[in-house]
């Protein structure tokens, strides 16, 4: 819909440590009159990111939405998304996808798109010219740069609304676009989804002849649109669509299958079909989009002969995504090729070419014993750090007692290396995770207890 995104960003923000989120789990904290001396404890910190899932996620949706509105111009009316001007300029899309760490912290990529951004083929062209990369460059040097948006009070937190409960109710947005108003007539599916969206009829037609002045005006701001479906939808008495205001920035969720993309001459008639079906407005599929006797290739060619240029900006997009997705299952190829010629056991293959009977160590290094020694040897570096982690952190909280003959030098762990886990290690596991769990239950306890809050008090 607006060409290639124009800016790829990771936002990654620290839930063990931040005052916003100790907030949200539920710590006293005066934000107006911060001390970074006062507060929870480091460990304590973490005990509450920790026992709190809930927390952390409210943490990153309130950070993620602070930064939205206050970098990026993004905000969030209920029908209307109308961005302001922004550290980037003016922005006509974003779309997020929330991922967590090994430990659990969530953290945010999201792509941005720029305002009249060039499409494929463009950037394509200026990209070569030296002049537009040295701009592109000098556009990031003066742009892109790290930025810590001021602490809230500690009410405009609490005073965050909750999430509104909603309904369900059957649709099928087939017939919402083929039963459409005459008003939406020439609007095609994009269009259609993307201006307008429903609401219900309201009846009580009376309730609003106190908003007319006596020139039969509206007062206030102008009424968006009302079109009612036509006869035939099913919900024509109960639903109608309204048109949403110039300037609004939303965008369309296509569930299924990916668009075909169009350099496959075999697919190539299907991919007209689709193109035509998507941007073409239509009442039926199967009179509105060619005519009987016309191909697919020639009806497509002539629709995109009087098409808008948003109309080839979308096709474009389509097109990039595909590309897109090809350069990077080619670079894993060629990775893992590189990868697998990076490993190679080439002093082996060699003495595997000479006359192994005058060679016995060829056949100590091929035999199970050596086969058992190899595969044991073979660490992964993040599990290893992980593993050291974990038992360091069980060391502090007094979780190996029992076993902490065992586990006394940290020096002495990293030094034997990762092997198969046995029975034995399996039962401490267990044995480990039960004392956890109880105390934990201590804890909360503990916590719960009115004598234990006296005390503190």
């Amino acid at each position: 819909m607006f060409n290639p995104p124009s800016l790829w960003l990771t936002i990654n923000p620290c839930d063990l440590h931040d005052p916003i989120a100790q907030v949200f789990a539920g710590e006293h904290i005066d934000l107006d009159n911060f001390n970074a001396q006062l507060g929870p404890s480091k460990e304590r910190r973490a005990q509450n990111v920790a026992a709190d899932p809930y927390a952390s996620a409210k943490f990153l949706h309130y950070l993620i939405k602070v930064i939205l509105e206050t970098l990026f111009g993004i905000s969030y009316p209920l029908w209307h998304n109308a961005p302001s001007e922004g550290v980037f300029g003016r922005l006509t899309a974003y779309f997020g996808v929330v991922e967590s760490q090994g430990r659990g912290t969530l953290h945010l990529h999201v792509l941005l798109w720029l305002a009249n951004a060039p499409p494929m083929e463009e950037m394509e062209r200026q990209l070569k010219k030296p002049e537009f990369r040295n701009h592109v460059r000098n556009f990031i040097e003066a742009n892109i740069h790290a930025y810590v948006p001021g602490l809230e009070t500690e009410e405009s937190l609490r005073a965050i609304p909750n999430d509104t409960e909603g309904k369900i109710s059957t649709k099928n947005q087939v017939t919402d676009y083929s039963l459409r108003g005459d008003l939406l007539v020439d609007a095609n599916i994009i269009d259609f989804f993307v201006g307008s969206y429903e609401m219900n009829v309201d009846h009580k037609e009376s309730s609003l002849s106190s908003k007319y002045d006596g020139d039969g005006k509206w007062r206030g701001r102008p009424r968006h649109d009302r079109i009612p479906y036509l006869a035939l939808h099913p919900n024509s008495s109960c639903k109608q669509r309204v048109k949403r205001a110039a300037g609004h920035n939303n965008l369309p969720n296509f569930i299924g299958q990916c668009f075909p993309r169009r350099d496959v001459t075999d697919n190539y008639s299907f991919y007209c079909a689709c193109m035509l079906m998507l941007l073409k407005p239509w009442r039926s599929l199967a009179t509105d989009l060619k005519r009987p006797l016309q191909s697919w290739e020639s009806a497509f060619d002539e629709f995109l002969a009087s098409a808008e240029q948003q109309i080839h900006n979308i096709i474009s997009g389509i097109q990039y995504f595909h590309e897109c997705k090809s350069s990077a299952l080619q670079q894993n190829r060629d990775f893992d090729v590189v990868d697998e010629n990076l490993h190679a056991h080439e002093p082996l293959m060699q003495d595997l070419q000479q006359d192994n009977s005058q060679d016995p160590s060829v056949h100590m290094l091929l035999s199970e014993e050596s086969l058992v020694n190899l595969m044991s040897s073979q660490t992964c570096d993040r599990e290893d750090i992980h593993g050291r982690l974990a038992i360091e952190s069980g060391k502090m909280a007094g979780i190996f007692d029992e076993v902490n003959d065992q586990l006394s030098d940290t020096q002495q762990f990293s030094t034997c290396g990762v092997k198969v886990a046995t029975d034995n290690d399996v039962c401490n596991l267990v044995a480990w995770k039960q004392q956890m769990s109880n105390d934990i239950s201590r804890q909360k306890v503990a916590a719960d207890s009115p004598h234990d809050i006296n005390e503190k008090a």
